[in-house]
């Protein structure tokens, strides 16, 4: 967390500086209409993906608004109404890809391969012990973090586990706003960019994040998404069940440049691994869209943190079938 010179501005009146108990988020819910207006346009997608070629006339101004919503009010909104299991793994793909062009229509790449899709899942097919994998890809819970690498997170839920799972977001302004408050030695620490390890800093501002978190009920199928610069996300563990699909959501990194916020020095290095320089990509590489997670994983250098995947040299995760 970087310091914050100009503090002339009152947290109180921002709209992502929101308590859990008055929070209503924005929801697009998509009736039969809409539905059948993104099988569509799926028709007519195809490789271009953008969202000139993958029409939504009726719902359009909903997801503008929801793209609003998530620069500049709640920081989150979800899109709900689709049924993945009504399409196939490269189907669901595209779709995601065409509804989320609408928040933001700059996709990051999430390894060093080009991997614009990737998969956050424990696949039962995976032989490598979960002490050697990424924290995403077991069924362990993930404490309050950021995406190193994005401006937007975007999740498609394309199934859940038995119990656990949920997700959870804190607003990063609320917790700064009751740390300068109550916890102003702790906030002095966190805001030091050259700051040592000070668990007990750490530890307040987990317990506070945790104090003004929302839990998302995420239903099959929902698209998430998350001002990854304004708020918080963390996940509990969970369980799989024993037969069919366990809890499988599909991760983009997407930036908006009309809405897009400053990136503070401190996480330019992988937000430009992600974007480019300029935030206008990579020409000439090779981008893959992996639509189902690899057979076989392959252990990463890094077993915690988003950035990991950007400064991993060999991560073969989302080496799966591709469009």
């Amino acid at each position: 967390m970087e310091k914050m010179e100009n503090t002339s501005y009152n947290i109180e009146s921002r709209p992502m500086a929101w308590a859990s108990n008055d929070l209503s988020p924005t929801a697009v819910h998509l009736d039969e209409q809409g539905v059948a207006e993104i099988q569509k346009s799926l028709k007519q997608f195809k490789d271009a993906m953008t969202r000139e070629n993958f029409p939504l006339p009726t719902i359009q101004e909903q997801l503008v608004r929801a793209s609003l919503d998530v620069h500049e009010g709640r920081g989150f909104a979800i899109v709900r109404g689709l049924d993945p299991r009504k399409f196939s793994a490269e189907d669901n793909a595209i779709v995601f890809l065409g509804v989320a062009s609408y928040i933001g229509e700059q996709r990051g790449v999430q390894d060093k391969k080009g991997s614009v899709l990737t998969h956050v899942t424990d696949s039962k097919v995976w032989t490598t012990p979960p002490s050697m994998r990424h924290g995403i890809h077991t069924t362990t819970g993930l404490a309050w973090h950021c995406d190193m690498g994005t401006d937007v997170l975007a999740l498609h839920v394309r199934s859940l586990a038995e119990t656990g799972g949920s997700t959870f977001v804190s607003p990063s302004w609320s917790i700064y706003k009751e740390l300068a408050a109550s916890y102003p030695e702790a906030l002095k620490d966190l805001c030091d960019p050259n700051w040592p390890i000070q668990l007990g800093a750490l530890d307040i501002f987990s317990k506070l994040a945790s104090k003004h978190q929302h839990r998302l009920d995420t239903k099959q199928g929902d698209m998430v998404f998350i001002n990854n610069l304004g708020l918080l996300h963390a996940r509990d563990s969970y369980v799989d069940p024993k037969d069919g699909p366990g809890r499988h959501f599909v991760r983009l990194w997407l930036r908006n440049p009309s809405l897009a916020w400053n990136i503070p020095q401190s996480m330019r290095v992988p937000w430009e691994a992600a974007f480019g320089p300029d935030g206008n990509g990579f020409p000439g590489m090779q981008r893959s869209y992996a639509i189902m997670p690899t057979l076989e994983y392959k252990p990463p250098k890094y077993t915690a943190g988003s950035a990991a995947f950007m400064l991993e040299d060999s991560d073969d995760v989302n080496g799966g079938a591709a469009i």
